[in-house]
């Protein structure tokens, strides 16, 4: 007799992380964390397929037996309280084999920054479980690595605890509803934005940590104190306990702090826990940070290098310039069978005129 509930898992995993995690309550506690995480990668990032994390899971050397891995994802598997050691150890070979792709795509790796430390104790100290503030501000300008530590800190935390996404377009309510509850649910379309709000509200809680870039685009301009979504914002953190993180441009502060709607704002400053509270990050990356990126990509002769990666770290789009031509670079090292980034490499990288796929040309 086959089992419904397995067969209707076979191919997607149509549900959110909350009821996920309802769904796997009782299995030993060690687990929740693995399993989860697991499971939001393939709704987030194998478009919920199931098919597809099998194929995946046999690359990576993991060889369970698809109906095991439908009774785990159905919370059909752990009988009793003990036995999840050999099911996490599965999940750390599929991610190890994830996080070996990534870095074998030609990707620059992600270096631990001083500003990565930033953010992420920041980020760490309002969730910690006693702080009185659940809503954190973080300030920067464009290409100050600020969504590289954001996205890093998402992965790291991505339990089904940690959501990130950029502000719509257009500050619009329900806009805004549907790119957050994108993050929680599989579900493609709502008939009303009553719905959404229901669904989101499921999915918080004093655990969830949602970070949502660009939080300018939600300022309404000429609307005075009726700040629509910023009041949203303010009720849902309240009703739910999540944690909040506002990330927006270094301009849209004075707006904030100073402009006409300032008392309407007052509110957050008091929710952040005052002005000085306020995370602003640095314009310019460090000397000790451009070394140990160096270091981490590769990089020869650090300290001959440091003029170019200085000059690139000060171009304009300052830290997207300087990873975007170290991974130039890699590429030329690559095709050279170097593993290793010359000064020549970093100097073909710098020049303009030449493009990575001429030095293929010879194969």
């Amino acid at each position: 007799m086959s089992n419904t509930h397995t067969h209707a898992a076979a191919d997607r995993i149509a549900i959110g992380a909350i009821q996920m995690e309802e769904r796997i309550a009782h299995y030993p506690k060690e687990s929740h964390q693995p399993i989860i995480r697991l499971t939001e990668y393939i709704r987030t990032q194998l478009n919920a397929s199931l098919t597809r994390f099998l194929s995946l899971a046999r690359e990576a050397g993991v060889t369970r037996a698809q109906n095991t891995w439908y009774q785990i994802f159905a919370g059909k598997y752990f009988r009793t309280n003990t036995g999840a050691d050999g099911v996490m150890q599965d999940i750390a070979i599929i991610f190890d084999y994830i996080e070996q792709g990534i870095a074998k795509e030609g990707r620059i790796p992600f270096v631990e920054t001083s500003t990565w430390q930033m953010v992420e104790d920041y980020i760490d100290a309002i969730r910690a479980p006693n702080n009185v503030c659940r809503i954190g501000i973080i300030v920067s300008n464009t290409g100050t690595q600020k969504t590289a530590c954001l996205e890093e800190y998402r992965w790291r935390n991505n339990h089904g605890t940690t959501a990130r996404f950029e502000a719509p377009a257009t500050p619009r309510l329900n806009k805004l509803l549907l790119k957050w509850v994108k993050c929680y649910s599989p579900r493609k379309s709502w008939k009303q934005n009553s719905l959404i709000e229901i669904e989101l509200r499921a999915q918080l809680n004093e655990k969830k940590v949602v970070i949502i870039e660009n939080a300018q685009r939600l300022y309404q301009q000429n609307r005075g104190a009726e700040q629509e979504i910023f009041s949203f914002l303010q009720e849902i953190q309240e009703d739910t306990g999540c944690i909040l993180i506002l990330c927006w441009t270094r301009g849209f502060t004075k707006t904030f702090l100073n402009g006409s709607e300032r008392a309407f704002f007052e509110q957050f400053v008091g929710r952040v826990g005052g002005a000085d509270q306020i995370l602003s990050l640095p314009e310019k990356m460090p000397v000790k940070d451009l070394r140990k990126v160096a270091a981490e990509c590769g990089v020869e002769d650090i300290e001959n290098a440091l003029p170019l990666l200085k000059e690139w770290a000060k171009a304009e789009g300052k830290c997207r310039i300087l990873f975007s031509k170290l991974q130039k670079a890699k590429r030329y090292a690559e095709a050279d069978g170097s593993q290793t980034i010359s000064t020549e490499h970093l100097e073909q990288a710098n020049n303009k005129s030449k493009n990575v796929f001429i030095l293929n040309e010879q194969d």
